[in-house]
């Protein structure tokens, strides 16, 4: 049942580092997120209740933005997110609510999208 993923699992806090840049469409410009403890254990508890596994360090972020665009065109856009709010990197929020979607990674409309499961954190 999907809503055991979220058995035992608390409100935690999320504290930002940076605004940084990835290589690939869904990591395009995005909020790097500070790996505490409760990040890192809440990812490490639901991959585990799915099976998953990644040789990839796990890095936290939210992202802001999905494209295809040139180093130029991110760094313009990393740009006009710092200037939007200069204290990104000491911004922290409190995470209450978790969200499971099934994906098609090919689908970047992200119509196909769908949401399986919205839970609030107790």
């Amino acid at each position: 049942m999907v809503l055991e993923i979220y058995e035992n699992l608390k409100p935690y806090t999320a504290n930002v580092v940076s605004v940084a840049t990835g290589t690939f469409f869904y990591q395009c410009v995005y909020l790097l997120l500070h790996p505490t403890p409760e990040v890192k254990e809440t990812a490490i508890h639901c991959w585990n209740h799915f099976g998953y596994n990644s040789s990839n360090a796990y890095m936290p972020h939210l992202s802001l933005l999905y494209a295809d665009l040139t180093e130029g065109e991110k760094l313009r856009a990393t740009e006009k997110a710092v200037a939007l709010d200069e204290n990104f990197g000491t911004l922290s929020f409190t995470i209450s609510q978790l969200a499971l979607y099934k994906t098609d990674t090919a689908d970047k409309t992200l119509k196909s999208w769908e949401k399986v499961a919205e839970y609030n954190l107790a």
